[in-house]
């Protein structure tokens, strides 16, 4: 049985090899002219390098100032400059039931929306499960005890209560925008 290959098949195959051959002669490495540009720049003599021109009317002068300190935090001068001190005997709300949306961290919860129901601005706040909440002035939400000051139609506005870290409690203002 005679086999036979069609005439497209074999010139694909033959252009092939042919451009496989070219690929690989030009991967022969004939660098003599590079290597005599190098040993021609190497041969020439060394000289000095003149300086730089400075400037005229330039004079360095080096400054102290009293500016902040470059390794020194600012975030700790910011929080100690925003936040008021609360005593550290009291707990940071009243004992209360702690309320669903306590139990998230703030920055997970999506504002989608508002109700007005009964003259009574109601924010409505997507948790990270996807289930939709209630809130209005006077609910908690958010791990740092943050409580519902006002809720408008574009934003709810919070206060938070947080450690800082040597007994005291915080005060730090927080909100949750409308997500488009």
């Amino acid at each position: 049985m005679k086999t036979t290959i069609p005439q497209t098949t074999r010139t694909l195959g033959i252009a092939t090899v042919a451009a496989l051959g070219l690929s690989m002669s030009a991967c022969t490495y004939d660098a003599a002219d590079l290597r005599d540009y190098v040993a021609e720049v190497k041969s020439r003599p060394g000289g000095d390098i003149e300086d730089f021109p400075r400037p005229e009317g330039a004079e360095l002068i080096p400054e102290i100032s009293q500016s902040s300190d470059p390794f020194k935090s600012f975030l700790v001068d910011e929080l100690n400059n925003t936040a008021a001190p609360v005593d550290p005997d009291v707990p940071p709300w009243p004992p209360r039931n702690l309320e669903e949306l306590e139990r998230y961290a703030l920055d997970s919860l999506r504002m989608v929306g508002t109700l007005d129901q009964q003259s009574e601005q109601w924010g409505l706040i997507k948790g990270p499960d996807g289930v939709i909440h209630r809130v209005k002035a006077g609910n908690f939400m958010g791990k740092n005890y943050g409580k519902v000051l006002e809720v408008t139609e574009r934003r709810i506005h919070l206060l938070e209560r947080v450690s800082d870290g040597r007994g005291e409690w915080l005060d730090r203002d927080a909100e949750i925008s409308l997500s488009e």
